[in-house]
């Protein structure tokens, strides 16, 4: 199992922090994060949407642009004005502005061939709260899904 990020990967979250865009995560929230996936119901190489309550499908080679921004700004992660981008264990989490992010979600998917996750996030007294239960998924080639 890998511990340490990839490198290109890596380079590339130094890249998104320059933009001012994206601010490095709380130490830790990966785990977190990874941990809650583990308790959702999985099939042999991915959750199964299925069996998640509010989970919803789309592909992006089905919807025009208007209705896939629609069905972007209409899931519960886009509630929120930050969302953390999980690209996997022990890779690096940035968090970045929601909107900035569902604009970019090919874009933050490059580096990664299994796609990303997002989820919400807040500040509530100084420290950042993450909304786990607020997630979409990109497979990074035409399949979301996403909590309503």
């Amino acid at each position: 199992m890998e511990t340490e990020p990839d490198p290109i990967r890596k380079q590339y979250c130094q890249e998104l922090l320059k933009t001012g865009h994206a601010w490095n995560a709380p130490a830790g929230l990966f785990f977190s994060f990874q941990k809650y996936l583990d308790g959702l119901p999985w099939g042999p190489t991915n959750l199964n949407h299925s069996r998640i309550a509010g989970a919803e499908r789309a592909n992006r080679e089905v919807l025009n642009d208007q209705e896939l921004r629609d069905w972007l700004n209409n899931a519960r992660v886009a509630r929120r004005p930050r969302v953390a981008v999980y690209w996997g264990l022990f890779e690096p989490v940035v968090l970045v502005e929601t909107d900035w992010a569902l604009k970019r979600l090919e874009w933050l998917s490059d580096f990664h061939p299994t796609g990303l996750f997002l989820f919400g996030l807040e500040m509530k007294d100084g420290k950042w709260t993450p909304h786990f239960e607020e997630w979409l998924q990109y497979d990074g080639a035409s399949h979301l899904v996403a909590m309503r």
